[in-house]
């Protein structure tokens, strides 16, 4: 899908504050992708780009920098938004064997590994497929461009 744009997006959480998003769509489909993210988000009053976002994908992210509070942050945010989406549920993000729940054990100095023995690369794709459930996200649309 070559004609995939990044807009530069919106939205604001319950207690006011405004946080920026970037969504890769189509002109024709960008309203339906927002609806679809079901987070309020707006587009901002800027043109919308054609490169990707500058943000790297969460398991880019994990295979590049592993488990950080950066990695942390950025699962907590993708899970709220797959979840917002109807694509996980709590326990995919926070359950026993959820994303966020096996990153903290991972983060755990006395631990030093996953609570169920949980390989890495499995973390990592579990965080590749619930990010690639959001439409928009830098993972969904290279799905859909065959990438």
């Amino acid at each position: 899908m070559s004609g995939l744009l990044t807009y530069s997006c919106h939205y604001r959480c319950p207690y006011g504050n405004r946080f920026t998003t970037q969504v890769r769509a189509t002109p024709d489909t960008i309203g339906e992708v927002l609806r679809a993210r079901n987070i309020g988000e707006m587009v901002d009053d800027c043109m919308a780009l054609r490169r990707p976002p500058h943000c790297r994908a969460l398991h880019q992210l994990l295979e590049r920098e592993g488990l950080t509070l950066k990695t942390l942050h950025h699962a907590a945010f993708i899970g709220w938004q797959a979840r917002e989406k109807g694509a996980a549920g709590a326990d995919d993000i926070l359950g026993d064997c959820g994303l966020v729940h096996e990153m903290i054990h991972g983060l755990d100095p006395d631990n030093g590994s996953f609570a169920i023995g949980r390989e890495f690369s499995d973390l990592v794709e579990l965080a590749r497929r619930i990010e690639g459930a959001i439409p928009g996200s830098v993972v969904h649309t290279a799905g859909e461009a065959g990438a």
